[in-house]
């Protein structure tokens, strides 16, 4: 009878009024408000907004509390038990019309450091036995003195791992020394194959340079998986022939096409007089 109910994430952060039944509310990043919030119970404030933070502090996810072991046997890359990390929260561009803007936070990323990162994937491989990483950051590549160290970093504890990038973060520089560390696999978030929704949704890419990217991928021995949104503004049964197009030429290795999803502080939904061919 005295549990309370926290409520956070992008739909708390971006409309609280819309979640007054919870007891309690959390606007941002939710590690340094949880303390607070077990601090002050039973005297528990309504509204909890947290405060500048560095993801270096936060301690490393207690998997001990998982079936972790079962979980990673049924997610492999390559035949390889993998498990699931995020080591940065943000975009470089943050400006996509689809994209939640605040939980973006612009085009500002918080990063955790190489090292940081190795000590988790480290402590995961002696505890579990799990040599696979996923990393679910938007964008991974991005921040290339961050991926060399992060390279440097876990070539010696021999891992298999993922990663998300945006396309103009793709250099044939950086594909073999991340290979050589242990990458098998990039997803490139391409969205459209047609050039008047890239440039309707705010993309700042073209399809030459999205073509380019995954060649490279390829090229280097990386399994590519592309990812497109299927509705956005402008979609038709010609969009859809060229994204079709795409990817023939392309040949991923694997492809996923998600629904769009209009979420509060986006642009398509703040202004959706700006996209009058929305479907």
């Amino acid at each position: 009878i005295h549990a309370k109910f926290v409520l956070g994430g992008p739909h708390a952060s971006l409309m609280p009024e819309d979640c007054r039944w919870a007891d309690i509310i959390v606007i941002g990043e939710g590690e340094i408000a949880s303390l607070q919030i077990l601090k002050d119970y039973p005297n528990v404030r309504k509204v909890y907004t947290e405060t500048k933070m560095y993801l270096n502090d936060i301690p490393f996810p207690d998997r001990s509390i998982l079936d972790i072991k079962s979980y990673a046997d049924n997610y492999k890359l390559r035949g390889v038990p993998t498990t699931t990390y995020i080591t940065s929260r943000g975009c470089s561009w943050g400006k996509c019309s689809f994209c939640c803007k605040y939980w973006s936070q612009g085009s500002m990323i918080m990063y955790r450091s190489a090292q940081n990162i190795a000590d988790e994937i480290k402590e995961v491989k002696e505890k579990y036995g799990i040599s696979g990483a996923m990393f679910f950051d938007d964008e991974f590549v991005h921040n290339k003195r961050r991926l060399r160290e992060f390279c440097l970093a876990v070539k010696p504890l021999d891992i298999t791992w993922r990663c998300l990038s945006r396309v103009e973060s793709i250099d044939k520089k950086w594909l073999p020394i991340m290979k050589d560390a242990g990458c098998v696999e990039i997803a490139v978030g391409i969205e459209s194959a047609d050039q008047d929704i890239l440039n309707t949704i705010n993309k700042n890419i073209n399809i030459e340079e999205a073509e380019e990217a995954c060649n490279l991928i390829k090229h280097y021995g990386i399994d590519l998986k592309e990812l497109f949104i299927v509705g956005l503004p402008g979609e038709s049964h010609e969009s859809l022939q060229k994204m079709d197009a795409f990817v023939e030429r392309t040949q991923p290795t694997d492809v996923d096409f998600t629904i769009l999803s209009v979420f509060p502080g986006s642009d398509i939904y703040d202004h959706p007089e700006k996209y009058p061919n929305l479907t």
